[in-house]
């Protein structure tokens, strides 16, 4: 007597025959998004974007005014320098 062992492709051949596309596919999906995540954290060996010092980047009357002042720390991304104004 021959016993039939189930597989996985059984599994998801089967969820086709019965309209479950739509279920594999989400499935798809997820696990493709797992492995992007994953690979966006795998990433973390790259150098970090410099925070610069604004008195570095610009004369000092541009940095403080009437009504403002620019923090001192810059982030950057690239070659952008993100001042902030309070």
């Amino acid at each position: 007597m021959h016993k039939h062992v189930r597989t996985d492709s059984d599994s998801i051949s089967g969820a086709l025959r019965r309209g479950g596309t739509r279920v594999v596919m989400l499935a798809v999906v997820l696990t493709a998004l797992a492995g992007g995540v994953q690979m966006a954290t795998e990433g973390a060996g790259y150098e970090m974007q410099p925070v610069l010092q604004a008195s570095q980047l610009a004369q000092a009357e541009l940095l403080k005014g009437a009504r403002f002042q620019v923090d001192e720390k810059v982030p950057t991304d690239g070659f952008l320098a993100r001042f902030t104004l309070r």
